[in-house]
């Protein structure tokens, strides 16, 4: 590790302060999750990894969202996780990066990071943050975004950014000596002081390339960093006595106390603020989903990999919705021992997910139902209760369809439901399938005929459906036409609705070969998980890893041909600047005129204008942001990493899953 210094790192310009605007909440943050790699060594002697929660002090006891990360880098947890970032095969590129980047960039050195180290970091999120998310969702943020490109600021883009929503507080072994290297980040860059209540907060305001600004302030010898001063206000106030922190929350102290005390992160998430989100037309639709409740979750390293556990408690006086019965899945048995992806759960009918997605789409479709979700004319819904709302969508559609959906198909999934995908790279042929349980099959049945009737009266003139029978039920065999390729398959066999590839659903009947119940990876991963669950996910690592990589190149291969192989990027309106890095200022700061100045969508604008000077930038290497053309991770074998398996599980009235991702030895 770099030795703990009095000093301030030196004054030469580092990336880390290059980049302190934007990565003001991401980059001392990162340490807690990626910085395992920084003491690869392992000490001497470990000690149990404990969290003293001394950010939380700072955190609103209204906060939506907690998340804090050991950084105490002689754990056992930590040890351990450098352990199986060796084995996953990413430690050493990991070490590289990392490395690279906490350098000072004139001198060479190492910064201090020792001052950073042994203490917490947190992340802190308040409702300002769903606003931004809900209007970004609703597309204002683009228009703002849009018009400020064209040269035309909106009222909100006009003087100091408004907050954000988002903090880090940071608790370092070095105070002092932190706390001098993030306020050398903020004042070599222009900033200003502010005072609040009695708090100095060092403000860099957006300038140049930084597309963020950044705030910092001590209080006592907690940092605080975010964008912009106002999102410092709530933890200054709480530190300050003048709100309750998140640990007065009963709910806080009973999560803590459901998940284990060893980990590498712990978050907890307030789930009421969602419930009141302006999320616009799905408002009234999401809040029949939801529930006033508390989540939380912790990550931590051990022996066979990195797990993951969460619960969700209820506030007091609710109770959770859709708690599944525990039971014993049969898809397992169907599915193919080479399976990519398996899921399985219980009762989709009774989760009303289906409900809220049909009736969002029929509104959507025929204009039903409230008309400030919809878009019609004034009807006085959204004070009605949502089910009943939402079964009224489904009653008038009837009358068009022939069908009740709600009535007829979606309550009537009850039982386990699920399926699995298998891809086969080589063939590149991909099977899946989906099915339930069914309460009534003949009900379902008939709701199925209706459907196809629908389906085929779209077609026209051409047929669109066959049919096929599959241990005496009918199946529908839509065709999907020679460029989408094969054909979709659904219908009732035996009490099950089913829905995917002809080949899957044969087998769903009469398993041919080995089942997943006999491949090693699921049956390891499954053994590291609670026996008993309401539901089970699994993804086969080594087969979904090679077929990432291959949509990736693809996606490469896309890129360089929309790229400069085929443009020269040399605009008209390059000439309106002197050199290469004035034109790139100007697309940065999105002055007007400038659209055009990126023909090939790379990033770096006029490159071919002004390809003859040697100050032109060249192109990044690919997913290196320092444009050496090396990138670290470009050659990492990631074969070690097996399985991932998740279940999730009933406990006393609490919601909890348990998760691995697998590592092989």
């Amino acid at each position: 590790m770099f030795p703990v210094t009095s000093r301030p790192p030196s004054t030469g310009r580092t990336r880390f302060g290059r980049a302190a605007g934007r990565v003001a909440l991401t980059a001392v943050f990162a340490l807690g999750i990626v910085a395992p790699t920084f003491g690869h060594a392992a000490p001497a002697k470990a000690q149990t990894t404990s969290v003293s929660f001394s950010t939380a002090k700072a955190a609103p006891a209204d906060s939506v969202t907690y998340f804090v990360a050991t950084l105490d880098d002689k754990s056992e947890q930590w040890q351990l996780a450098n352990m199986l970032l060796d084995r996953a095969g990413v430690g050493e590129a990991l070490n590289e990066a990392v490395s690279e980047e906490m350098k000072d960039e004139q001198s060479g050195e190492n910064l201090p990071l020792d001052a950073f180290m042994g203490g917490e970091v947190a992340l802190v999120v308040n409702e300002t943050a769903l606003e931004h998310a809900a209007a970004e969702s609703m597309g204002s943020a683009d228009l703002d975004e849009m018009l400020g490109s064209l040269g035309v600021a909106t009222p909100e883009a006009a003087g100091e950014p408004a907050a954000q929503g988002v903090a880090v507080a940071l608790d370092a072994t070095a105070p002092d000596t932190a706390w001098a290297g993030i306020r050398q980040a903020v004042t070599e860059k222009s900033s200003e002081q502010q005072e609040y209540q009695g708090t100095t907060i060092l403000y860099a305001p957006p300038s140049g390339d930084d597309e963020e600004g950044m705030a910092a302030a001590k209080v006592d010898d907690l940092i605080l960093i975010s964008m912009v001063p106002a999102d410092l206000y709530p933890l200054i106030d709480t530190l300050d006595g003048r709100n309750a922190d998140i640990t007065t929350i009963p709910e806080f102290t009973a999560a803590r106390d459901a998940l284990p005390a060893d980990f590498l992160a712990f978050g907890f998430i307030n789930n009421i603020p969602a419930l009141n989100a302006d999320l616009g037309p799905l408002a009234p639709m999401a809040s029949s989903l939801a529930t006033e409740s508390f989540s939380a979750m912790t990550i931590a390293a051990d022996q066979p990999g990195f797990r993951m556990e969460t619960v969700t408690i209820p506030a007091a006086g609710t109770t959770l919705p859709n708690m599944a019965e525990h039971y014993q899945s049969n898809l397992v048995n169907a599915a193919p021992e080479n399976t990519l992806l398996f899921v399985s759960a219980a009762d989709l009918g009774k989760t009303r997910v289906l409900d809220v997605l049909g009736a969002t789409i029929l509104g959507l479709a025929f204009g039903m139902g409230d008309a400030s979700m919809m878009g019609g004319e004034a009807t006085p819904m959204a004070g009605n209760d949502p089910e009943a709302m939402i079964a009224k969508q489904f009653a008038d559609a009837a009358g068009l369809l022939g069908v009740n959906l709600q009535t007829e198909l979606f309550h009537q999934l009850v039982g386990e439901y699920g399926g699995w995908v298998t891809a086969d790279m080589a063939t590149e042929h991909v099977s899946g399938l989906f099915a339930s349980k069914t309460e009534n099959p003949e009900t379902v049945a008939n709701a199925l005929m209706q459907i196809s009737y629908l389906i085929q009266g779209a077609g026209g003139s051409e047929s669109l459906l066959s049919t096929r029978e599959v241990a005496g039920g009918q199946v529908y065999v839509l065709n999907l036409g020679d460029e989408a390729g094969g054909s979709l398959e659904f219908g009732v066999v035996g009490d099950q609705f089913v829905l995917g590839s002809g080949d899957a659903i044969d087998r769903l009947e009469s398993a041919n070969g080995p089942s997943l119940v006999n491949n090693p990876r699921f049956t390891k991963v499954m053994s590291e998980l609670p026996a008993e669950y309401n539901g089970i996910a699994y993804v086969d690592m080594t087969q979904a890893i090679p077929l990432l990589e291959a949509a990736s190149e693809e996606a490469d291969d896309f890129g360089g041909m929309m790229g400069s192989s085929d443009m020269t990027d040399a605009s008209e309106s390059c000439a309106n600047y002197a050199t290469q890095e004035e034109a790139q200022a100007a697309y940065d700061a999105g002055e007007p005129d400038t659209f055009d100045l990126d023909q090939n969508f790379n990033g770096i604008a006029c490159e071919g204008y002004f390809a003859a000077d040697e100050s032109t930038p060249m192109a990044l290497g690919a997913g290196d942001e320092h444009g050496d053309g090396e990138n670290p991770f470009a050659n990492v074998d990631l074969s070690g990493i097996e399985a991932y398996g998740l279940v999730t599980y009933n406990d006393n009235g609490m919601q909890r899953s348990s998760s691995i991702l697998a590592i092989a030895e």
